[in-house]
């Protein structure tokens, strides 16, 4: 949580050859904490955090990259998850941080235009497309791929896959199901938290539970059939985000 890494056949800025092993892009020494992170180009990683209304970005491929705030979201106090959706629009989930631990209020769905192509903005435009009173901790987000204006939001607390359209803001739950829960006697509550779309199916991470899972999709977003664990971590480790 305290930096960002890339994994994989990725060609490190710090050593200039290629390798396997995760490099440290970059890491803040005052304690501000990442949260997610979404790649636009090979040259601009988005990212959020935890402790301010901050979003970064970052060139991977810089020789010393630096985290520089590119947007700033109104109203809200921490920004979690963040994803691609049509052309040249991010999507940023952000709320206002409450007296529980782990309870946030004013969850609400930004979008983040930077323009695209000759439209592209010095500035990019940031809209409140939809706001959420029943949700308490937005978390994970992915766009569908056949409607990429639409995003599926897992929210830890309460337990449920959230289904918006950021075009009308339109706002729905598409799922609850045990397998987004906490155990009943966990030390940190968070069931559901990241999720990706692949291949007709939604991938998310309940880290209370420690387990991966899918579970069928339409092309709207809609369960079409029971949920599958995929794997369990060992007891006193936890699954957070990933990707696929």
């Amino acid at each position: 949580d305290n930096g960002l890494a890339v994994t994989g056949a990725t060609a490190s800025p710090l050593s200039g050859h290629q390798s396997s092993a995760p490099v440290q892009l970059f890491n803040f020494t005052s304690g501000v904490p990442f949260e997610n992170s979404y790649l636009r180009s090979e040259t601009q990683l988005l990212a959020t955090t935890l402790s301010s209304n901050n979003l970064y970005q970052l060139n991977p491929l810089a020789a010393s990259p630096e985290a520089e705030v590119v947007a700033v979201l109104p109203d809200v106090t921490t920004i979690t998850g963040v994803v691609g959706s049509s052309a040249g629009k991010i999507v940023v989930l952000g709320g206002v941080k409450g007296n529980l631990t782990y309870g946030y209020y004013d969850e609400t769905v930004f979008t983040v235009d930077f323009g695209f192509g000759s439209h592209k903005k010095s500035e990019p435009t940031i809209t409140a497309v939809a706001k959420l009173p029943d949700a308490v901790l937005l978390n994970g987000v992915a766009a569908l791929p056949a409607h990429p204006e639409i995003v599926l939001i897992t929210d830890s607390i309460r337990y449920c896959i959230w289904r918006v359209d950021t075009t009308t803001g339109t706002v729905g739950k598409v799922m609850t199901d045990d397998a987004l829960a906490a155990p009943a006697n966990a030390t940190f509550p968070l069931g559901a938290n990241g999720i990706k779309i692949y291949a007709g199916h939604a991938y998310f991470t309940n880290t209370a539970a420690g387990i991966f899972a899918r579970v069928p999709i339409t092309e709207t977003g809609d369960q079409d059939g029971a949920v599958q664990i995929l794997a369990r971590v060992p007891s006193g480790t936890s699954y957070d985000d990933f990707a696929i």
